[in-house]
């Protein structure tokens, strides 16, 4: 007898981590297999997670760490510094440790334009209290 089981969309384990859905995809090979979940509605399925899958991998990498670190770790990682870049009028979050060959070239040139543009900001903030002054020669 075959009994449903549990499972998380990948959109909705993406908002709960605070990542894009992309992230999952470029790091499906440390992930446990997807599976499609039909919802009723019209279009494709959606991707999930067997909840079993999930929980199995959460314990392996975290499993011999105390309550205190894995708290520590979470605290620290929610700390990571991420930008908010918008590509074709959709807003994506990408965190500053990402590498940008793995990102979508759009999403990556977004990145970098938006680097550049803080960078001449600072750059002319920098120039408006330290203006150059010429030095007087004896």
């Amino acid at each position: 007898m075959n009994s449903p089981t549990a499972a998380i969309s990948l959109t909705q384990i993406a908002a709960l981590a605070d990542l894009c859905p992309e992230y999952f995809a470029r790091h499906a090979d440390s992930l446990p297999p997807t599976h499609p979940v039909h919802t009723g509605s019209r279009g494709r399925p959606q991707k999930a997670f067997d909840i079993d899958d999930l929980a199995a991998l959460i314990v392996a990498r975290t499993g011999h760490l105390s309550e205190a670190v894995v708290r520590l770790r979470l605290a620290l990682a929610m700390g990571a510094s991420v930008r908010i870049v918008q590509v074709n009028d959709k807003h994506v979050l990408v965190r500053d440790d990402e590498d940008l060959q793995d990102l979508d070239p759009a999403v990556a040139q977004a990145v970098l334009d938006q680097i550049h543009e803080h960078n001449e900001l600072i750059d002319r903030r920098r120039t408006r209290r330290h203006p150059a002054t010429e030095e007087s020669q004896p």
